[in-house]
């Protein structure tokens, strides 16, 4: 599996950029090292007391609910700052209200629950 991964995060930074490869790898990390840590806790369980595989495996759906939600928001607030997307939107948004003359009523902020 941490072939194959590594395989298609070297297609993608051939066809898509050095930038795309990276962001596709460090997407990838995540679930490849809960899948990982799955695979070891299993394999350790079932050596030495197959009774408690259930019992670790509903522990263990609990740590990969924490672990990705801790995952997701360093993704997304820390590794890559603002938002391009929201940029972007937020831009689209003022650049319009500017054309149709709403840049005065549009200027300090965009309506509530666009953004």
């Amino acid at each position: 599996m941490t072939a194959g991964v590594a395989a298609i995060v070297g297609l993608i930074d051939v066809v898509g950029g050095p930038t795309l490869g990276r962001d596709v790898g460090y997407g990838m990390l995540g679930p490849l090292v809960a899948a990982l840590g799955t695979w070891i806790v299993i394999e350790r369980t079932a050596a030495t007391d197959l009774s408690r595989l259930n019992q670790r495996l509903i522990l263990g759906f609990a740590v990969k609910a924490v672990f990705f939600a801790a995952y997701v928001t360093l993704g997304l607030r820390v590794a890559r700052g603002p938002n391009p997307v929201h940029r972007g939107l937020h831009d689209v948004f003022h650049r319009a209200a500017h054309d149709r003359g709403l840049a005065a009523a549009t200027a300090h902020r965009p309506p509530h629950g666009v953004f």
